[in-house]
């Protein structure tokens, strides 16, 4: 919009009773307006801008801020490093700034709204030769700040040591263009959403790449502990647990193996059976496809139509933990 309408519904008695003395009167040091800026984050109190018109190398931070009293800046409260910025965020008690080819780390607390109290940071270049690509897609979890680079993606720990993380979907992520991310906090999971509808899904006790489909995405928060995106239309899409569909769709889930490599003297070994456990959802198709010897085609196949009480192999379907032999 090229305007915005505000409505100031606040008595003058209520008004009167918030004022303040003015900020100067403490010795803090003179408000000035936020430069233009491409990006903004909140970190530990202080709203960063980064990607300054007047100096893309420049990393400029509010005072601290606290809740009844607006956001304010100085000339005195900036850093700089060498490259243009691409992103910020938090860790732990330091800053990390992004470049398209490197990391930065500004350790340490910040000055109070005097200028006292601490010195600025100097941020220190970490010896990676890696960068993020954009703001929308760094990801602050529970291991560190995940962020995709033109490298794939990455992992910057707690130590400041850094880790390739994404060898499960290097293909994939290399179509994608990340425009948010998130920890899911009641899952072990790491999501990384996509202009293009395929979400990116690392697992993080087992170390593993899922996808999930039919999620185009322009953003993406946790809100109200569940993972939220929104939408290119203006919708907004909220996860409810235990729910198996997209806005009313059905999504099927698919699970591939990896090939049974046998070695040295368990090469003579083979597999005459295999079966199936899962937990009862819902009535569904089931298919499974077999592959061996190398194929590039399965060489065995079956479908069964799965609801309440069928039987499966040996166990009743859908009455508790199901599995047995089952010939197709």
């Amino acid at each position: 919009a090229d305007y915005v309408t505000f409505l100031d519904d606040l008595s003058d008695a209520d008004q009167a009773a918030r004022e303040r003395l003015p900020y100067f009167s403490g010795g803090e040091l003179e408000n000035i307006a936020p430069p233009p800026c491409k990006i903004t984050k909140v970190i530990r109190g202080r709203v960063f801008l980064a990607g300054l018109d007047s100096d893309p190398s420049a990393v400029q931070f509010s005072k601290e801020w606290f809740p009844g009293v607006g956001v304010a800046y100085s000339d005195f409260f900036q850093m700089r490093i060498t490259g243009a910025v691409t992103g910020i965020a938090g860790l732990d008690e330091s800053t990390a700034i992004f470049t398209a080819d490197s990391i930065w780390l500004a350790p340490g607390n910040l000055p109070d709204a005097t200028g006292g109290g601490v010195q600025i940071p100097t941020p220190v270049k970490l010896p990676h030769a890696v960068g993020a690509i954009s703001q929308d897609s760094i990801v602050v979890t529970s291991l560190g700040i995940v962020f995709p680079a033109a490298k794939g993606i990455w992992l910057l720990d707690r130590g400041g040591g850094c880790q390739y993380i994404g060898t499960g979907v290097e293909d994939t992520a290399a179509t994608l263009t990340v425009t948010g991310g998130l920890e899911v906090p009641s899952l072990n999971q790491i999501r990384l959403y996509t202009r293009e509808g395929t979400t990116l899904c690392f697992e993080t006790f087992f170390k593993q790449w899922t996808t999930f489909s039919n999620q185009a995405a322009e953003s993406a928060v946790v809100y109200g502990g569940v993972s939220s995106f929104l939408t290119a239309g203006g919708v907004v899409k909220q996860e409810t647990p235990d729910i198996y569909s997209d806005d009313g769709d059905f999504i099927p889930s698919r699970v591939r193996l990896a090939f049974s490599n046998f070695a040295g003297i368990r090469g003579w070994c083979r597999t005459f059976a295999a079966q199936i456990l899962g937990r009862y959802r819902g009535p569904h198709l089931l298919n499974a496809r077999l592959w061996y010897d190398g194929r590039n085609a399965p060489a065995t196949s079956y479908a069964r139509n799965m609801v309440d009480g069928i039987a499966y192999g040996s166990g009743a379907f859908g009455s508790a933990t199901f599995g047995g032999d089952f010939d197709g």
